[in-house]
């Protein structure tokens, strides 16, 4: 992955606003952890590599054009149950949960869920177990993670970093946790 004089503003009540100018990065490593201070720019780095925003100005080579992102928010639809949810993503014919053994409910029960269970009655963390779940399960060249460990005890998130890991694909994480930096094994962006 090669970025090259990647800078990005916005018009906040006509002010522009630089979230980042003239960021640069080369990298061959696997998994990249982004991370910074709130504001700096870590979500928004994501969505320009998952081409959601564009850039002021810049490029960005060599990276995958099938993404996978797991959001800063769930964004789980509340009508599915969690392997519902992950099965969505998997690109075959649509199942409702019939107790099937899976990947979908394989990765789920990896991150301590019930397939069965309903969205609407769990807990913040478990919400973001099936977020990173699905995001998991998706048939993608690159992993785009926000946050992907929030809510998650330390030996949750051990567990959680080495489904991570394992993934044969680029990987970028934004977190605010060094721990999380090194449970992924990864290289360090720092954004300021």
């Amino acid at each position: 992955m090669k970025i090259e004089n990647l800078s990005f503003s916005f018009m906040d009540k006509a002010v522009e606003k630089k979230v980042f100018d003239g960021l640069n990065l080369e990298s061959d490593s696997r998994i990249i952890c982004i991370m910074g201070h709130s504001g700096c720019g870590k979500t928004t780095l994501l969505h320009i590599l998952a081409g959601l925003l564009k850039p002021s100005s810049g490029t960005v080579s060599d990276f995958p054009d099938k993404v996978s992102i797991m959001f800063q928010e769930d964004r789980l639809l509340p009508w599915l149950n969690a392997y519902e949810n992950v099965a969505l993503v998997q690109g075959t014919p649509f199942e409702r949960w019939n107790g099937q053994d899976d990947r979908s409910s394989r990765i789920l029960r990896s991150l301590d869920i019930d397939p069965a269970m309903d969205i609407g009655s769990m807990s913040g963390g478990m919400k973001r177990r099936v977020a990173l779940a699905r995001a998991l399960a998706f048939d993608s060249k690159a992993l785009l993670l926000d946050e992907p460990f929030k809510g998650m005890d330390e030996d949750l998130t051990a567990r959680a970093a080495d489904l991570v890991r394992k993934q044969d694909k680029l990987t970028i994480v934004s977190t605010h946790s060094e721990a999380e930096a090194e449970a992924l094994g990864a290289e360090i962006l720092r954004l300021h």
